[in-house]
C-alpha cells in the first residue's frame, strides 16, 4: 500500500483490522510493542505524495508515532484519527497541512491546550471535532469559521456536512463563558465545565445555528429571547445545567425545531402553550424541573412526538392526552406496539429504518437513556436495535399489567414500580426467560405470586414489596436465591421464610381475616 504513489484517499476507520502494518520492521520502539499490533511511522507515508484523505480508527490495533518535527510529503484536506493515543500533545505536524477542511481528533488522549495555529486554521475548517479528550482552558470569544461550500474531495465522503460548519468539543475540560462563533451550524460543547449565562445576543450572532448542544455544564440564568432569531434551529439541548426562570412562550418563532431538551435544570412556572407548536418536533424533555400547573391543551397537537419526558415536576396529572409521565420513557409512540405484539430485534430495525427523523438526529447530537436497572440508575446511549428494557416507574399508571407484556421474550429489565397498578401479576410471566430485573414494587397488585416466575433462571433482581400480594412465597428454583426480606415486605398477606412468617392454614386464615378488616377500614 505504501508504494501506491498515486493514492489520494486512505480510509481504515471502523474496521476490525489486525496484524502488522506496512514497514513494521522500520518502526522503532517508541512504546511497548506488545501494546499494539502495528504502529504507523513516517516511513508508512513516505511515498504517499498525493494523499488527500486520511482516516484511521486505531483502537488497540494501531498507534501512530509521528514526531513534531516530521514534515508530511502530502497536503491533506481531510484527517480523522480516532482512539489513536496521540496525546497528551497536539500533533504539531498538522500545522503544515494548509489545505485542511475537516479535522477529527476524537478520543485521542489529548490534554494540552489547543494551539493558536489551530484556531487560525479554523477559517478554512468545515468540521472541527476534538471530542472525548481531556483538553483544558477557555475558548476564544472570536473565531472565524468559513461560510463557503465544502470542496468536492471532502463532500464525497461526508455529504451531510455540505454547507454546514460542525464544531464538536464535547466531553473535555473546557471552562469559562459560552463563545459566539458566527457561521457555525452545529455546535456541541456538552459535558464540559462552562458556566455563566447564555449571552443575551446569542441569536443575533449565531444566526446560522441548527444544532446546539450545551448539556452537562453549569450554565445559569434564563433563556435569552434572542434565540428566536436563530430561525434555522433544529435541535437544542440545554439539559443538566442550572438554568432558572420560566420557560419562554416564543416557540411559535422556531418552527424548524425537532428537539427541545431542558432536562435537569431549575426552571419554574407552567409549560408554555407554544412549546409544542413546531410541526416537526419529535423529542421533548422537561424533567426534572420545578414546573407546575396544568398540561397545556396544545399538547393534543403533538402528534409527531416520539419522545416525551415531563415527569418529576409538579404538574396537575389530571390530563387527557396520551403522554406518559416518566423521565425514562423515550419511545412512547412505539410503546403500545411493544406491549401488543412480540417484537423481535429485526422488527425494531425495521422501525428504525422507517423513522428517518431519528437517523438524521444522530449528527452532532447524542441521545441518552436514564433507566433504573437492578435498583441502580444507569445511563445508556440510544441504540434502539439493542433496547431490551422498559422502565415506566414513578408514574401515575392505573389498571392491570397487560398479559401481552409476557410476549416480550427478549426483555431483560421491566420496572413498573411506584405506580397505581392493580390486579394480578400475569400468570405467564415465566415465559420471559431472559428477564434479569423485575421491579413491581409500590403498586396495588393482588393475588399470589405466579409459580411460573420461579422458572426465570436469569432473574437476579426482584422487588415485589409494598403491594397487596398474599399466599406463600415460592421457594423453588430461582426463588431460592431471593432471601432478602426487602424484596417482599409490605405485603401483609405474604408468608414464607423470607419474611419469617408461618404459612400454616390456620395462620393464613388469620392473616386473611386481618386483611379483610384492614380493607374495610380503608373504605
Amino acid at each position: 500500500m505504501t508504494s501506491i504513489t498515486s493514492l489520494s484517499h486512505l480510509n481504515l476507520s471502523y474496521n476490525n483490522l489486525h496484524g502488522p502494518s506496512p514497514s513494521t520492521n522500520q518502526f522503532g520502539t517508541f512504546t511497548d510493542p506488545a501494546d499494539f499490533e502495528a504502529i504507523f511511522h513516517k516511513i508508512t507515508f513516505a511515498k504517499l505524495h498525493q494523499l488527500k484523505l486520511l482516516a484511521i480508527s486505531c483502537e488497540r490495533s494501531f498507534a501512530i508515532n509521528l514526531s513534531d518535527e516530521w514534515v508530511p510529503p502530502f497536503s491533506l484536506t481531510f484527517i480523522e484519527l480516532r482512539r489513536c493515543f496521540l496525546g497528551p500533545k497536539f500533533p504539531a505536524w498538522l500545522e503544515t497541512q494548509k489545505q485542511l477542511e475537516i479535522v477529527i481528533l476524537a478520543n485521542d488522549t489529548i490534554s494540552d491546550p489547543i494551539p493558536p495555529w489551530l484556531w487560525t486554521m479554523c477559517s478554512q475548517l468545515q468540521v472541527l471535532d476534538l471530542s472525548d479528550n481531556q483538553i483544558d482552558g477557555d475558548l476564544p470569544s472570536l473565531v472565524s469559521f468559513p461560510s463557503y461550500p465544502i470542496s468536492q474531495v471532502v463532500e464525497s465522503f461526508h455529504f451531510s456536512y455540505q454547507n454546514n460548519v460542525l464544531v464538536d468539543l464535547s466531553s473535555n475540560r473546557f471552562h469559562g463563558l459560552l463563545p459566539l462563533w458566527p457561521n457555525v451550524t452545529h455546535l456541541n460543547l456538552a459535558n464540559n465545565l462552562f458556566s455563566g449565562s447564555i449571552p443575551l445576543d446569542f441569536g443575533h450572532v449565531m444566526t446560522k445555528i441548527q444544532v446546539l448542544d450545551l448539556a452537562g455544564n453549569a450554565f445559569t440564568g434564563s433563556l435569552p429571547n434572542s434565540i428566536t432569531k436563530a430561525k434555522q434551529l433544529l435541535r437544542v439541548d440545554l439539559s443538566d445545567n442550572h438554568l432558572s426562570g420560566n420557560i419562554p412562550d416564543w416557540w411559535y418563532d422556531l418552527q424548524q425545531l425537532q428537539v427541545i431538551d431542558l432536562y435537569g435544570n431549575d426552571l419554574s412556572g407552567s409549560i408554555p402553550p407554544s412549546i409544542c407548536s413546531p410541526p416537526s418536533l419529535f423529542w421533548l424533555r422537561l424533567s426534572p424541573n420545578n414546573l407546575s400547573g396544568e398540561l397545556p391543551r396544545s399538547f393534543r397537537n403533538c402528534n409527531g412526538l416520539l419522545a416525551l419526558d415531563i415527569g418529576d415536576n409538579k404538574q396537575n396529572q389530571r390530563h387527557h392526552t396520551r403522554v406518559v409521565w416518566r423521565k425514562s420513557l423515550y419511545l412512547c409512540k412505539w410503546f403500545y406496539s411493544f406491549l401488543l405484539r412480540k417484537l423481535e430485534r429485526s422488527k425494531v430495525r425495521e422501525i428504525l429504518q422507517v423513522e428517518s427523523q431519528l437517523l438524521l438526529f444522530q449528527l452532532c447530537f447524542y441521545i441518552q437513556l436514564e433507566l433504573v436497572e437492578k435498583g441502580t440508575k444507569k445511563k445508556y446511549t440510544f441504540t434502539l436495535d439493542q433496547v431490551n428494557l422498559i422502565d415506566l416507574s414513578s408514574n401515575n399508571l392505573h389498571g392491570e399489567i397487560p398479559k401481552e407484556i409476557t410476549n416480550l421474550s427478549a426483555l431483560g429489565t421491566l420496572n413498573l414500580s411506584w405506580n397505581q397498578l392493580s390486579g394480578r401479576i400475569p400468570e405467564d410471566i415465566g415465559s420471559m426467560q431472559k428477564l434479569e430485573t423485575l421491579d413491581l414494587s409500590s403498586n396495588h397488585l393482588s393475588g399470589s405470586i405466579p409459580l411460573s416466575m420461579t422458572s426465570i433462571t436469569s432473574l437476579s433482581y426482584l422487588n415485589l414489596s409494598h403491594n397487596n400480594l398474599h399466599g406463600p412465597i415460592p421457594s423453588t428454583n430461582q426463588f431460592g436465591t431471593f432471601t432478602d426480606p426487602s424484596c417482599f415486605r409490605g405485603n401483609p398477606g405474604l408468608c414464607g421464610k423470607q419474611l419469617m412468617t408461618d404459612c400454616s392454614p390456620a395462620k393464613r386464615k388469620e392473616t386473611e381475616r386481618k386483611l379483610k378488616m384492614m380493607m374495610v377500614s380503608m373504605k
